[in-house]
């Protein structure tokens, strides 16, 4: 997983699409590594960790010029409270499975 293509295909879609809203969703991605995105077998299981996607989408929004509007995780290993933290930067909404954020207690 290379946050650099990542970073490609959303400025692509953006400029091919010209959407009115931006939607991700990240559909059985996860690899092996819980908090993970995009374990790509042809690079050695490389993934992107919550701050390198958070990194990638950041440079995205800034020449599409805006955050996205959504991101979707759909695997229970992808949805990490480390995660949700550094979408929330780059995304106005998240939508994950509930059951593996969590709270930290304060």
């Amino acid at each position: 997983a290379s946050p650099a293509t990542l970073q490609a295909f959303l400025e692509w879609g953006a400029a091919r699409c010209e959407p009115e809203r931006h939607l991700v969703a990240s559909v059985h991605a996860g690899g092996d590594v819980v908090g993970t995105i995009g374990a790509d077998e042809g690079s050695g299981d490389s993934v992107l960790t919550p701050s390198t996607l958070a990194q990638a989408v950041k440079s995205a929004t800034e020449t599409i010029g805006r955050k996205l509007d959504l991101i979707c995780l759909d695997s229970a290993a992808q949805a990490t409270y480390p995660m949700a933290l550094v979408l929330s930067r780059v995304a106005s909404l998240l939508l994950a499975p509930s059951s593996t954020i969590g709270v930290p207690r304060l």
